[in-house]
């Protein structure tokens, strides 16, 4: 007895998904260039995200004392025009970037 035959459903959500995936590419390169087009350097962009997010991870250990009875107080210390603030600020958008743009990527990829 043979297997019964896949739907076809799948194949076609896949298909339109790739062409309008294909529109937006097209559409963004007609605005600009190869070279600078974030979507198209998704992947060096997240990785370069990834990179200012453990240095400034590495950096926000001077600040940081991970006890159960000081950390917060560590972390709330860090106040927003402080050098601390700014580097936990930094940390924080470039993880939330290396993300998203590491989600961009896989969807390019698919």
């Amino acid at each position: 007895m043979s297997p019964t035959p896949a739907s076809l459903r799948l194949p076609r959500l896949f298909g339109a998904f790739r062409r309008a995936l294909a529109g937006f590419d097209g559409a963004l390169a007609r605005w600009l260039p190869e070279d600078l087009n974030p979507v198209a350097r998704s992947g060096a962009c997240a990785n370069a995200a990834l990179l200012i997010a453990t240095v400034t991870g590495v950096a926000l250990l001077v600040w940081y004392s991970p006890s159960v009875i000081q950390a917060h107080a560590s972390v709330a210390g860090l106040g927003p025009w402080t050098l601390g603030g700014w580097v936990r600020a930094l940390h924080r958008y470039s993880s939330d970037l290396a993300m998203l743009l590491a989600a961009v990527h896989g969807l390019r990829m698919l």
